[in-house]
């Protein structure tokens, strides 16, 4: 499934419908059976070539149906909302590094910096949402690998985990046209490491639950007149 904007929210897939690719191996199958039998919200949706991998609360299996529905070769959109801890953990396990998923969303899922290894490997990702998770500023060091991303949303409304200083992870992303940060761990630190030449291809910020000084904002208009920047509540 191919969406033109990366932040969107996904579908509501309450009716739990899932179309099992032919391309599944017969414990792919099994694994699905067996979700489906619990009632679980999952949905899988292939096409030629492509993947999406969407996981929702309700999932009912054990870690060896989350490794093997996650274990494709062509997952093209992985999408994680509201799992619980142990199906999140086995999913990424089952991703492995040789999956080239291109769009990312993790939200308001327990998943870890241990978890979140994998995704550095990931060469193709183009799009990642990380919001409300246990991923810290230390577990940043793995999207800062993403060379060829080109939007990165991260939110944690705690503001103790995700802040301005793992933004430093991300000075390899030179690639990265639109930056979401939303929370109160980023803000005045946040524009000033954007002040100078990181992120050269950056034309979209949005700070969102940030206090900001006025005169920080003009600063970086001053220096970076390219970037269009947009300050929201948070909601």
């Amino acid at each position: 499934m191919h969406i033109d904007d990366p932040h969107a929210p996904p579908p509501d897939y309450s009716d739990h419908a899932v179309v099992i690719p032919e391309a599944f191996r017969d414990k792919h199958y099994r694994a699905m059976l067996r979700l489906w039998a619990a009632g679980a919200k999952l949905s899988v949706h292939s096409c030629p070539g492509e993947t999406d991998l969407r996981i929702y609360p309700g999932w009912i299996g054990d870690r060896d149906d989350a490794a093997a529905v996650a274990d494709l070769n062509n997952v093209f959109q992985f999408v994680a909302i509201g799992v619980a801890r142990e199906s999140i953990a086995a999913a990424m396990r089952g991703l492995g590094d040789e999956v080239d998923v291109k769009y990312m969303v993790l939200c308001a899922t327990p998943a870890t910096n241990a978890d979140f290894q994998v995704v550095g490997q990931m060469e193709k990702m183009r799009s990642l949402t990380v919001c409300n998770t246990e991923i810290d500023d230390e577990g940043l060091r793995a999207v800062g690998k993403l060379e060829g991303l080109t939007s990165l949303r991260l939110r944690d409304e705690t503001g103790k985990r995700l802040t301005a200083a793992g933004l430093a992870h991300l000075r390899n992303l030179r690639q990265l046209e639109w930056l979401t940060l939303e929370g109160p761990g980023f803000g005045d630190e946040a524009v000033k490491a954007l002040t100078g030449d990181m992120l050269p291809r950056l034309h979209s910020l949005t700070l969102t639950g940030c206090e900001v000084r006025t005169d920080l904002l003009r600063e970086l208009k001053r220096q970076r007149p390219k970037i269009s920047t947009y300050l929201h509540e948070l909601y």
